[in-house]
């Protein structure tokens, strides 16, 4: 099985916190399954105790007709294989970014770069605005305090006007 994960499914942390979870609630839905109780969702609607990330999966699968508990699992392992395995980026912002702006920049990686790119970011108000962006083996600095060390003679002007 694979799948597009949604962008609001974006970091490591979020990602290993939803298949953690998807792995309690399939073996919930196992133990209800083993026990012949009748199940108190028996459509394969997240239960509410759920979090809001792993209950969007979730509704992925139902709406697939996929949401027994060998089909959260299959998700959950799935999700383990992209921590595992998946491409990464670390994106460093002055400050804190929005909702609105961290979904458009997942959205534009992953329709610009890779599909299920997982995407970090962190916040470091030395690089005075801008963006550094970092992968496995590579960091592109486009942070003001970059440009400003870079041309000393810009940044002596700057200085100057100050």
């Amino acid at each position: 099985m694979s799948f597009k994960l949604p962008t609001s499914i974006h970091s490591q942390d979020q990602l290993q916190f939803c298949a953690e979870e998807l792995h309690a609630h399939a073996a919930v839905l196992r133990s209800k399954a083993a026990t012949h109780h009748a199940a108190a969702n028996p459509q394969g609607h997240p239960p509410d105790e759920l979090s809001l990330d792993s209950q969007i999966l979730i509704e992925l699968l139902v709406a697939d007709k996929r949401a027994d508990a060998a089909a959260i699992e299959a998700l959950a392992t799935e999700l383990e294989a992209m921590l595992a395995h998946g491409a990464r980026v670390t994106i460093t912002l002055a400050a804190l970014a929005s909702r609105a702006l961290r979904t458009e920049l997942v959205e534009w990686m992953r329709m610009n770069l890779k599909a299920n790119l997982l995407v970090d970011f962190h916040v470091n108000p030395d690089i005075a605005g801008g963006i550094v962006i970092r992968t496995t083996n590579r960091v592109y600095d486009f942070s003001f305090r970059h440009q400003l060390l870079a041309d000393t003679k810009r940044f002596t002007k700057a200085l100057d006007h100050v």
